[in-house]
């Protein structure tokens, strides 16, 4: 999903999120791309597999790999174990589970108020941040996430 600001009418467009927590920091995701949020679930461990790659696990028939998002965006380990949850998430043609600290609403945001973030090493999947009030949620781009480093490889095997 692009943030180029799309025009309607003259008025700028607005998409519905998932918002989630990471190590006390809140992101989104386009509630498109969510298709449900679960608790925890066993998985099976992968060996040699990219470290934010926890396992896999199997939800209705389908095999899935399960990513620590905060791993994979070089965040702090620090978690509320209580509120952990599983997002199931399809972007692209790759399903996938994300682990993630707490899911806590899902919000309309207008994208064109999304301000640009600079890039850096593991930045190239964060699309922008959009000031909500007095908070700041930094919106996510799931198909580059899963394109970058090999992952779409990795979950397409």
């Amino acid at each position: 999903m692009s943030l180029a600001m799309r025009e309607h009418n003259g008025e700028s467009s607005e998409s519905l999120f998932v918002i989630f927590t990471l190590a006390g920091e809140e992101y989104a995701a386009p509630v498109s791309q969510v298709r449900e949020v679960i608790k925890p679930l066993p998985l099976v461990k992968l060996p040699q597999s990219e470290e934010c790659v926890e396992g896999v696990l199997n939800i209705r028939g389908r095999v899935m790999p399960v990513l620590n998002l905060k791993k994979k965006l070089q965040l702090s380990d620090s978690e509320d174990a209580g509120n952990v949850r599983l997002m199931i998430v399809e972007a692209g043609n790759i399903c996938a589970a994300l682990r993630v600290d707490h899911v806590s609403e899902v919000k309309s945001i207008r994208l064109s108020e999304a301000q640009h973030v600079p890039q850096s090493n593991g930045s190239s999947y964060l699309q922008g941040v959009v000031h909500c009030g007095e908070r700041l949620i930094t919106l996510l781009s799931l198909e580059k996430m899963f394109a970058e480093n090999g992952i779409a490889l990795i979950l397409n095997d």
